[in-house]
Formats: structure tokens, C-alpha cells, sequence
């Protein structure tokens, strides 16, 4: 699978079956800003600011009890666990307290389909193998996931599971034994009656079920703000966020942490705001682009260790604020020290 197939695992858009909480994260613009940042990855805009995917792909990541596929269109409402908080972008509800040893990223993401925590091991330097990912996600309060059926056609079913940590769980498979193999999945129920699944990927058939069985034995549950470098000031009233994400790594050829706030600042356009350790090695406007493609520069500024970068792919996206510069104004940089950096990022 290719890194623009492994970018929209983060796109399964939930159908949960019952009302969406209230939210300000615009699904629609979400869409149309996804759509651009996988146009940016083919321009080889390697870590450009950009938006969580909401499309949805095909095979192993297209999961009934979620939106798109062949459950129907996506919905433009969002079925977060977590409203959005006025102050605070990233808001998760259920964390990995224990995970195999060998994975090199860690990724939370708000997006119009809800919170996602996200680990994937190390990939090879050559070759098709794809490293293992576990990614996940709770379902908001009172919500019973659906079946459904899959993108092929088949159905989903309920094949018994132990209990996790004494509350009912099962896995969730296709009537297609071949398609099965790729879509089993873990749901259980948490101890507060609120329903968690987790998916893997990658992640060998003989070693695959009690591995999972005891990453979600071991989920600690919880609403916990992310602490995010940056502060943004004065965001217009009519702005919608889109995303926000914090990835941290452990690869030296990559930022060893990327924070992400993403809006949509008109029907049509959206800006992106990345957060990046303040190092030229990743200096994204420095990429060489084949002849012929156009590649719009981003505007960036640095302090205390850290850089702040923002782009858009619309003209007119930063015509409200008065252009980027004027928008990378509205930005406050914490610096380097973790220790200084907050969840009130929304002022």
C-alpha cells in the first residue's frame, strides 16, 4: 500500500447511528482540504501543513458503523465523542496505556469523523511490507456502533471475543472469508457503558488477536486536552476548524514532533498551521518539484526553537486576515520546552 493509501486510514468518516453532538468542525471543508493535501503529497510536499483526511479508502479501512463506503455519502455532521472546546483543539477521550515494543510514531487527530490515537511501527527501507499500525477511537455516549456492510458488498459480522476487562467485546468481521482477513477489528465496551474499537494493520495473523486483546485491556479512558506549542490569537468568528493533530517520532530523519491547527476560512478554502522543531534539514519550501509543477511556498517565522508555517492552496483563503503574514501575527510560538506549551490555544 502506497503513502498516500496509509494517509487515508485516518478517513473513516463515522456513521454512528444517532444524532451528532454539536460541533465546529466543518466536515465538508474537511473533505475539500484533504482532497488538496493528497494533492500536495504528489507534488512531493513531504510535511506541508496540511489536513487530516476524511475520504474514505477501500479493503482493510472501510469499516461498517462508520460514514462513506457502501454505508452511504458522508455526512457533513461529525459524530465526535468530544465537542470541540471553545479553548482547546485537540480533546482525547481514550489513550493507549500499554503497546508493543518497535513503533516510532504516535499520532492524536481531531477531524470531522472524531478522535483517533494512532501508533505505527517502523518502516523497512525497502521493500513492499508495511509496518504495523493500531489506531483508536471511542464512540460517543450512548452510541451503539452499526454493522452494515462493506465497501465489496459483503456484510458485517459479530464473531465472539473475550471480555475486556470484564465488559462485553467482540470482533468484527466480513461473511467474505477472504475480505475478512483484513477487516477484524476489536470493539468493546469501556466501564463507563461507552462503546471503543480498535483496528490493526500490518500486524501478523499469528500473533494478531492477543496482542490486541491486551492493548485494549490496557486502554486508559478519559477526556485529556493535548498541550500544543503555540497559542493563536484573534481567529475570526466565522473561521471553522477543520483539524488539529499532534504527532511526535522517533526517526532522526523526520521532526521528532509535528502539531497541526487547520481552518476553514471560507466555503471553499482553509488554511493549515504546522508547528515543527525549528531545523532547515526540514525545510519544506527548500523541496526540489519536478518542471512544470507549481508548488505555492508556505509563510513561516521562528522563536525560541520552534517554526510556525501556514499555506493554503486557494487564493483567496487569507483575504480575511489580510494575507499569511498577517495570519502567522495571530500566532504565539511556546518554544522548544514542552513544559511551557497549553491546551488554551484558542483565544
Amino acid at each position: 500500500m502506497s503513502e498516500e493509501a496509509n494517509e487515508l486510514t485516518e478517513g473513516l468518516v463515522r456513521l454512528a447511528g444517532s444524532a451528532a453532538p454539536e460541533s465546529r468542525v466543518d466536515a465538508g471543508a474537511a473533505v475539500r482540504a484533504g482532497r488538496a493535501r493528497l494533492r500536495r503529497r504528489r507534488l512531493g510536499v513531504a510535511g506541508a501543513a496540511a489536513t487530516v483526511l476524511v475520504l474514505v479508502s477501500t479493503l482493510s479501512v472501510a469499516l461498517p458503523g462508520h460514514g462513506g463506503g457502501a454505508s452511504g455519502p458522508a455526512s457533513d455532521a461529525t459524530q465526535s465523542a468530544v465537542p470541540l472546546d471553545k479553548r482547546s483543539p485537540l480533546n482525547i477521550v481514550a489513550d493507549f496505556g500499554w503497546l508493543p515494543e518497535g513503533l516510532e510514531t504516535f499520532r492524536y487527530s481531531l477531524a470531522s469523523y472524531g478522535v483517533t490515537v494512532r501508533a505505527e511501527g517502523v518502516k523497512p527501507e525497502q521493500g513492499m511490507v508495511m509496518p504495523p499500525m493500531y489506531q483508536l477511537e471511542m464512540f460517543a455516549e450512548g452510541v451503539t456502533p452499526e454493522l452494515g456492510t462493506f465497501p465489496n458488498g459483503s456484510h458485517a459480522i459479530k464473531r465472539p471475543a473475550p471480555d475486556v476487562n470484564g465488559q462485553e467485546a467482540y470482533w468484527l468481521w466480513s461473511d467474505d472469508p477472504g475480505y475478512a482477513q483484513d477487516v477484524k477489528v476489536l470493539r468493546w465496551k469501556s466501564a463507563d457503558g461507552r462503546w471503543l474499537e480498535l483496528r490493526d494493520l500490518y500486524v501478523p495473523k499469528e500473533e494478531r488477536e492477543q496482542l490486541v486483546l491486551r492493548i485494549a485491556a490496557n486502554v486508559v479512558v478519559g477526556t485529556k486536552p493535548i498541550p500544543l506549542p503555540l497559542r493563536l490569537n484573534g481567529v475570526p468568528a466565522d473561521f471553522r476548524l477543520i483539524s488539529a493533530s499532534f504527532e511526535r517520532r522517533t526517526r532522526d530523519d523526520r521532526p521528532k514532533w509535528t502539531a497541526e491547527v487547520n481552518f476553514a476560512s471560507g466555503p471553499h478554502s482553509s488554511i493549515g498551521t504546522t508547528v515543527t522543531p525549528d531545523d532547515p534539514r526540514f525545510d519544506v519550501n527548500a523541496t526540489t518539484t519536478p518542471p512544470g509543477m507549481i508548488v505555492k511556498p508556505r509563510t513561516c517565522k521562528s522563536a525560541d526553537g520552534v517554526r510556525v508555517c501556514t499555506m493554503s492552496m486557494q487564493e483567496d483563503a487569507f483575504d480575511a486576515v489580510g494575507g499569511p503574514k498577517s495570519w502567522l501575527e495571530k500566532v504565539t510560538l511556546l518554544g522548544a520546552d514542552e513544559s511551557k506549551w497549553t491546551a488554551d490555544v484558542l483565544r
